[in-house]
C-alpha cells in the first residue's frame, strides 16, 4: 500500500507543478502583454482554476506526510498513548472532512455542466478544469482513509508492525504497544 500511495502523491505533484506553472506563465503573459496594450483572453478566470488544482491536488501530499492538522503543542504534555489516538483522531477528523468536501464538489460539478457555465471571452466550458481540481479533492479523501489503516510488514523488512507513512513517531515518541523487532 506504501508504493501506491507513494505513486498517487507523485502524481499529485506533478499535477498540481504543472498547474502551478500554468498559472505562472498565465500571470506573466497577461502581464507582459499588458505593456503593450493587450490582454490575455481569460487569463484571470484560467489562473484561478489552475491554482484551485493545484491547491487540491498538493492537499494529498500535505496529508501523507501528516502536516495538515498540526496537534504537536498538544501532545508535548500528553503520555504517548493518548498521543497516539490525538493524532487518529485528526486523521480521521481530515478524512472525514475530505469525504465531505469532494461529495460537495461533485454536486457542483454537475451543476456547472448542466448550466453550461464559459469563460468570458475564450467561452471554454467550466466544468472539466473544475472535476479535474475537485477530483484532487476526491483522492485526498481517499488517501486520507488509506492512512488510517494499520500496515503490517512481514519480518525481515522492518519493524513488526508499523502505521503506514503517517508520522506517528512525531516528537520521538514511538508508537503505543507495538512490539519492537529483536534485530
Amino acid at each position: 500500500m506504501a508504493r501506491i500511495l507513494t505513486a498517487i502523491e507523485a502524481v499529485a505533484k506533478l499535477i498540481a507543478a504543472v498547474s502551478l506553472a500554468l498559472v505562472a506563465l498565465l500571470t506573466a503573459g497577461a502581464v507582459c502583454l499588458r505593456a503593450f496594450g493587450m490582454h490575455l483572453p481569460d487569463a484571470l478566470d484560467l489562473s484561478s482554476l489552475f491554482m484551485a488544482v493545484a491547491v487540491f491536488w498538493g492537499m494529498i501530499s500535505a496529508v501523507r506526510s501528516g502536516t495538515l492538522i498540526q496537534v504537536d503543542f498538544v501532545t508535548t504534555v500528553l503520555p504517548a498513548p493518548v498521543c497516539h489516538l490525538l493524532r487518529l483522531f485528526a486523521l480521521v477528523i481530515t478524512a472525514a472532512t475530505f469525504v465531505l468536501l469532494a461529495r460537495s464538489g461533485l454536486g457542483q460539478i454537475l451543476l456547472t455542466m448542466n448550466s453550461g457555465e464559459v469563460t468570458p471571452e475564450l467561452r471554454l466550458p467550466l466544468w472539466p478544469l473544475l472535476a479535474l481540481g475537485l477530483s484532487g479533492l476526491a483522492v485526498t479523501a481517499v488517501v486520507a482513509i488509506f492512512m488510517l489503516a494499520p500496515r503490517r510488514q512481514f519480518p525481515g523488512r522492518g519493524s513488526a508492525a508499523t502505521y503506514g507513512t503517517y508520522p506517528w513517531r512525531m516528537n520521538g515518541l514511538p508508537p503505543p504497544a507495538l512490539p519492537r523487532s529483536s534485530s
